[in-house]
């Protein structure tokens, strides 16, 4: 989908802002989960926090079951970069994410279940 992994050198101040579900993270919640589209967003916060406004359910199981939930979700958040890797972020309480960028837009991408099945929901960084 033409994310790349957010490499070293990253400054905390670009990631604090909101994030809106990408075309197709919606697309993919409507055709495989059967969630409402509605207004599906990512804060993270200057104070270290983050919050998800209308975040599906399947975000949250293990195993990515729909349940047909939207959800709001507060936790603290932090981020941590290597060499080889790049960058992740750390949302506590969530599965694993990973820090991503595409057309210099950062973007938070959320698993959902099994790593291997390659599902995922992408929040891309609001231009201000």
């Amino acid at each position: 989908m033409g994310y790349n992994r957010i490499g070293n050198g990253l400054d905390v101040k670009s990631l604090i802002g909101v994030y809106s579900l990408d075309k197709h993270s919606k697309d993919q919640m409507h055709y495989e989960g059967d969630y409402k589209i509605s207004n599906h967003t990512l804060e993270l916060k200057n104070n270290g926090t983050y919050e998800f406004i209308n975040l599906p359910d399947w975000a949250l199981d293990d195993f990515g079951t729909f349940k047909g939930k939207l959800v709001h979700k507060t936790g603290k958040w932090s981020f941590s970069c290597d060499d080889k890797y790049g960058c992740d972020i750390n949302l506590v309480g969530m599965i694993s994410s990973e820090l991503m960028i595409k057309n210099n837009q950062p973007a938070v991408l959320l698993n959902i279940g099994d790593p291997d099945d390659c599902r995922g929901l992408v929040y891309v960084k609001n231009k201000n």
